[in-house]
C-alpha cells in the first residue's frame, strides 16, 4: 500500500469512528478497496471477511450501506459480544441486498408466486391444513414447484442467504433447505388464512441435555380450529403436544412417523424467521393456545389421504398452473441467486443489477 492510499486509509477509519456517514471518495474503485482493507482490519477474529469481500464487490452497492457496515464493526470491535456483532453484521447485509432493483422484482414475483400456489390448492380443495401440508411436500418434491421439473434437498457449501422475507424463493430452483422450504410453505398457509409461524426447532432424545441444545432446524406451527400441532415439511414428520410438557421456556411436542421417541423442542423466546407483526401475533396464539390436534386425527387424515390418492399430476389445474407459471419460477430462481448467491464452489463475486 502506497503512503498516499495509507493516508487515505487512516483519514476514512477516523471519520468513520466518529460516525460521519459520506462518501469521501469520487474513485468508486478506490472506495471500495478502502473499505474492504477498513473492514480486514476489523476482523475481530470472526470468519466473515469473505462474505464481507463478497457484498463489497457489487457496484450497486450504497454507500451509506457501507458506512452502516464499517460503523457496526467499529462499534463492536472491543467487545466480546461477537454474537451481536454477528447479528448487526447480517442487518446490514441485509439491507444492502434489499436496497436494489434486483430485490424488488424478487419480492414481487415471490408475491405473485405464492398467491397463485395458495389459490391452486384451493381449487384442488385443499382445505384442511393436513390435507394442505401433506400435498405442499409432495408437491415439492415432484418437483411441480420448480422450474426444472425437480427438487432435491441440497446444502450448498458456500450459501450467502441473507433475506428472509423471500427465503423461500430458493424452493423454485429445485435445490434447497429446510429454512426455504418451511418459509414457502407459510406464506403460501398464510396467504389462504391460517395462523401459522415458521419455527427454529431441534430434535432431542433422552440423552439429550437441554442446556446445550442448537435450534438448527426450520418447521412449521399452525392452528386449525383451535387446535395447534408442528410440521416438519422438509421430512414430512408431524409432532403433536399431547402431554403437558415444558422445561423452562422450552415446549416439547412429541413428533411422530419417526419409528422411535423422539421430541421436537422450540423455544418461547425464538426470533421469529422473517419476522413482520403479524408473525410475532401469529407465534403468541400459537404458543397461547392449549388443545392440539391428537395423534389419531394425524393418523386418520394421513391414512385418508393416502387411501385416496394423493394427486393426479395430470389434473387440467395443475398441468395449467405449471405450464403458466413456468416462467415466473424460473426468473424467480435466476433473481434470488443474484441476492442470495449459492454455490458448490466458492463465490467469488455478488453482481446485482
Amino acid at each position: 500500500m502506497s503512503i498516499d492510499m495509507f493516508k487515505e486509509y487512516k483519514k476514512a477509519l477516523n471519520q468513520m469512528k466518529k460516525e460521519v456517514y459520506k462518501k469521501t471518495f469520487s474513485d468508486p474503485t478506490t472506495y471500495f478497496y478502502l473499505v474492504t482493507s477498513i473492514l480486514s482490519t476489523l476482523q475481530n477474529g470472526i470468519d466473515i471477511n469473505e462474505n464481507l469481500a463478497l457484498y463489497l464487490s457489487a457496484k450497486t452497492v450504497n454507500v451509506l450501506s457501507l458506512a452502516g457496515l464499517i460503523g457496526n464493526y467499529v462499534k463492536y470491535e472491543n467487545s466480546n459480544n461477537t454474537k451481536e456483532l454477528s447479528i448487526q453484521l447480517k442487518k446490514s447485509l441485509t439491507d444492502i441486498a434489499k436496497n436494489t432493483e434486483t430485490y424488488s422484482l424478487l419480492l414481487q414475483d415471490y408475491n405473485k408466486i405464492t398467491d397463485d400456489i395458495a389459490k391452486l390448492f384451493k381449487e384442488l380443495n385443499f382445505t384442511d391444513p393436513l390435507d394442505i401440508c401433506m400435498h405442499y411436500h409432495d408437491f415439492l418434491y415432484d418437483g411441480i414447484l420448480s422450474y426444472n421439473k425437480s427438487f432435491n434437498y441440497k446444502i450448498f457449501p458456500y450459501d450467502k442467504d441473507c433475506v428472509e422475507e423471500t427465503m423461500g424463493a430458493r424452493v423454485f430452483s429445485g435445490a434447497a433447505v429446510c429454512r426455504h422450504i418451511a418459509s414457502l410453505l407459510s406464506d403460501v398457509m398464510e396467504k389462504m388464512g391460517y395462523v401459522v409461524v415458521p419455527l427454529s426447532t431441534t430434535t432431542i432424545n433422552k440423552d439429550t441435555t437441554h442446556d446445550t441444545l442448537n435450534m438448527d432446524h426450520l418447521v412449521v406451527g399452525l392452528i386449525n380450529d383451535g387446535k395447534r400441532v408442528v410440521y416438519d415439511p422438509t421430512n414430512d414428520v408431524w409432532a403433536t403436544y399431547y402431554k403437558s410438557k415444558e422445561i423452562g421456556n422450552l415446549v416439547l411436542f412429541d413428533m411422530l412417523k419417526t419409528g422411535k421417541k423422539n421430541t421436537l423442542v422450540i423455544s418461547k423466546g425464538q426470533q421469529i424467521f422473517a419476522g413482520g407483526q403479524n408473525r410475532y401475533i401469529n407465534f403468541a396464539q400459537f404458543l397461547g393456545t392449549t388443545d392440539y390436534i391428537d395423534q389419531k386425527t394425524v393418523f386418520d387424515s394421513f391414512a385418508s389421504f393416502t387411501f385416496h390418492g394423493r394427486y393426479d399430476i395430470n389434473n387440467n389445474l395443475i398441468r395449467d398452473f405449471y405450464d403458466n407459471d413456468l416462467g415466473l419460477m424460473e426468473r424467480i430462481a435466476n433473481e434470488e441467486k443474484k441476492i442470495s448467491p449459492h454455490s458448490d464452489s466458492p463465490i467469488l463475486k455478488w453482481t446485482i443489477d
